[in-house]
């Protein structure tokens, strides 16, 4: 890193990162100024973080879960490139060498059931966080875990696009990989979040815009940690939909709703049923 650039002025801009994990980001700062390293020092962080241990409830001495690491390793490469986009100084090369070391840090294997994450919030906390948020985050939160939808496609949700029926409205919506599909939410809902937002085109809408996902899943972790005490992001409430989809409902189903192309993946994340041996034995 060129003498131009001071470290100070690094960690400041780690300290102040827009991020869904401003605590791993936090950790990040504090190893690289105590170790007197630069951005470069990111994989010694993350190495680290391997010999961190914590007291379970059982008042045992556990390491984390592979979760809990691969937030930091997310949070890691948010940070680097945001102060790699804003550091005074850095020539291409140095960029692209800094850039080369955040490729070459991997997620570690997540085990099977997403679902089963820490994170992911059960009805309850769901009904807490609604309780607990602002009016207009209220319903947003509420929207998430009746739909399943991804936080892109419920900022990107059109008023125009929705069929307003006496107890179910569906809306149109273009999905990941612009795979086209309804969401469905209660009709009950659907009328509060119009009466709130007032949305001209856009279902969630401020001052004629759609709000930023980023800012929204940031609130939503916030509050979880603050109310539940789980950093629940917008994405874990729709694995949390998943889960009572799959269990309600089934896999199959539950995929369709979710917008899966490929039913492996909802298995994959929420199928967690094993055939017993009475089970086995009634078949034959």
């Amino acid at each position: 890193m060129e003498e131009g650039i001071k470290r100070k002025s690094v960690f400041d801009m780690l300290r102040n990162v827009p991020t869904v994990y401003p605590k791993e980001v936090q950790r990040l700062a504090k190893y690289l100024e105590e170790n007197g390293l630069g951005l470069e020092g990111a994989g010694a962080f993350l190495k680290s973080l391997e010999s961190w241990t914590r007291i379970d409830r059982e008042g045992k001495e556990v390491s984390y879960s592979a979760s809990w690491y691969n937030q930091h390793v997310k949070a890691v490469k948010e940070a680097v490139r945001y102060a790699l986009d804003h550091a005074p100084g850095l020539s291409n090369g140095q960029k692209w060498a800094v850039e080369k070391h955040l490729k070459s840090l991997k997620l570690k294997k997540m085990p099977p059931g997403i679902s089963k994450a820490d994170r992911v919030p059960d009805a309850a906390e769901v009904k807490i966080l609604i309780d607990k948020a602002d009016r207009r985050l209220a319903l947003m939160i509420e929207f998430l875990a009746q739909t399943g939808c991804r936080i892109s496609e419920m900022i990107g949700a059109e008023v125009g696009r929705s069929r307003r029926q006496p107890k179910v409205t569906r809306i149109t919506i273009l999905g990941k990989g612009g795979k086209q599909r309804d969401l469905r939410c209660r009709t009950d809902l659907f009328d509060r979040i119009r009466a709130e937002f007032e949305g001209k085109r856009w279902l969630f809408e401020h001052s004629g815009r759609q709000y930023n996902p980023k800012s929204v899943t940031i609130r939503i972790k916030q509050l979880g940690e603050r109310t539940i005490g789980k950093g629940v992001t917008a994405h874990m409430l729709r694995h949390y939909r998943g889960t009572v989809l799959s269990e309600k409902l089934g896999i199959s189903k539950a995929s369709s709703e979710l917008g899966h192309s490929d039913i492996r993946t909802t298995k994959k994340f929420y199928d967690h049923t094993e055939v017993s041996d009475e089970e086995f034995l009634s078949t034959l």
